[in-house]
């Protein structure tokens, strides 16, 4: 077991976010962007799961904690694009997103909480690869090309946190 401190950077500020300026209100992406913001599979979720999960590896997994917790503050950054965005297209950016033709509620029981590290590594990959399909899927949908740019900034950070929680997993399981 490694006891060492997450070294790998995760910083993402050398590539720059898009400005956040939507071209016209639009109903659907509206819609879109509050289920990135606080669906079942969203910022919102992937926040609140990889706290958890850095609070429970910190004491055995400190590397996997750190680890955690620093791409937790890049969801955040996601989640103030996401509800940015919403806003602007003119949704009320609560905990909640668009279902069933009416809004649900953001609820922690969207998240599975495991404590086995197998499972804890491979559904946050499972969650960064869901999300990239997502928002790769919307990138294709949608017509306003600032939300594109956002969208496709967002996947570039995804894509790097699977690399990352890949090669933990590697290291810590496959070892």
């Amino acid at each position: 077991m490694n006891q060492a401190s997450f070294e790998t950077p995760i910083n993402f500020t050398e590539l720059p976010y898009p400005p956040i300026q939507v071209s016209e209100r639009n109903i659907n992406y509206e819609r879109a962007m509050l289920d990135n913001f606080a669906g079942s599979n969203s910022e919102l979720s992937t926040i609140s799961l990889y706290s958890y999960n850095s609070l429970i590896t910190k004491r055995q997994y400190p590397e996997i904690a750190s680890a955690f917790h620093e791409l937790m503050i890049t969801e955040m950054r996601h989640l103030e694009i996401f509800g940015t965005i919403a806003t602007q297209l003119g949704a009320d950016p609560r905990w909640w997103s668009w279902r069933a033709n009416k809004n649900m509620y953001w609820t922690p029981g969207y998240n599975t909480y495991t404590m086995r590290l197998k499972d804890i590594l491979s559904n946050a990959i499972k969650h960064e690869n869901f999300s990239i399909d997502k928002y790769t899927k919307q990138a294709s949908n949608i017509r306003d090309m600032n939300i594109v740019e956002n969208l496709h900034r967002v996947i570039i950070d995804e894509k790097k946190h699977v690399e990352i929680l890949t090669g933990l997993f590697n290291k810590y399981i496959c070892e």
